[in-house]
């Protein structure tokens, strides 16, 4: 038979338990932030979205290109500190040099 040793005091038990949950708590929340700086979206069940951002590329601290994706059409747009505008929808490839032009 395996001897029964109670424990001491509750704290003795809950402490390392709480420990352990906080840092799994810690954890799970870095792991969500690190996706959603990744671009990982957690769309909200039953809803599709309808507005995604398909890629960034920073060009300096405070300014940055996005491709935005809505309704099935896609965009390029372009923020600098506290303004949005959009550079050209992202679909539009452009024409080919004519022959006036150089290549």
């Amino acid at each position: 038979m395996i001897p029964f040793k109670p424990a001491e005091d509750l704290w003795s038990t809950l402490v390392p338990m709480a420990a352990t949950l906080l840092l799994l708590l810690a954890v799970a929340a870095a792991v969500l932030w690190y996706a959603r700086r990744q671009g990982a979206s957690f769309p909200i069940a039953g809803r599709e979205r309808r507005l995604r951002v398909l890629e960034r590329l920073a060009l300096s601290r405070r300014a940055m290109l996005v491709v935005v994706e809505y309704e099935g059409r896609k965009y390029l747009i372009g923020q600098s500190g506290d303004q949005i505008s959009l550079v050209a929808p992202a679909d539009a490839r452009p024409s080919a040099p004519s022959e006036h032009e150089p290549a």
